[in-house]
């Protein structure tokens, strides 16, 4: 009798481990939830870094316009 109440036991304590890793690899609403606002902040951050890159190109193209105007005003003068 006592064999046979260690192997409902063990059973019993098995099927609960198997149960709980089974249930820890499901996603809940907020783990998924987590994941999206991760991922917008990636998105976000990356959109930045483009605007950012954008904008750096547009200075520079402004810059050598207004250096090439500064040129041909020298010129001119000269």
């Amino acid at each position: 009798m006592k064999h046979s109440l260690k192997n409902y036991l063990l059973i019993l304590i098995m099927a609960l481990f198997t149960a709980s890793i089974v249930g820890c690899e499901q996603e809940g609403p907020m783990e998924k939830a987590g994941k999206e606002i991760d991922q917008a902040a990636k998105d976000v951050g990356k959109a930045t870094e483009d605007a950012m890159k954008d904008a750096g190109k547009a200075v520079e193209d402004a810059q050598e316009k207004v250096e090439q105007a500064i040129q041909d005003q020298k010129q001119d003068k000269g």
